[in-house]
């Protein structure tokens, strides 16, 4: 799991969404995932984590592998997400506020 998240914004609620950023093992690129159970994500740190998933998809960390304070490298183009925000943040504002110049 990569050292920050990225975000998406939701059309039908206009609400912003973290995404975890993560490469499954044997892959080389990054993708992104919403929800993994049973894990407390700190930024700024890349985890190797053992996960099982259910038939529905979701993640649920069996156990911490490493954690290591670093910069993700190779994560292409995705916007950071910012620990700063608000928990309930609409795209609009979102824009309005840190993304209008």
């Amino acid at each position: 799991m990569a050292s920050q998240c990225t975000f998406y914004c939701e059309g039908e609620s206009n609400l912003v969404f973290r995404e975890y950023i993560v490469k499954y093992e044997g892959q080389q690129s990054w993708t992104t995932t919403q929800y993994i159970e049973n894990f407390e994500y700190e930024p700024g740190y890349e985890y190797r984590l053992d996960v099982s998933q259910s038939k529905d998809g979701t993640f649920a960390v069996k156990r911490v592998l490493s954690k290591e304070k670093k910069e993700s490298e190779n994560m292409g183009t995705y916007r950071k997400y910012d620990f700063s925000w608000p928990k309930l943040l609409d795209c609009n504002t979102l824009y309005d506020k840190w993304y209008k110049k």
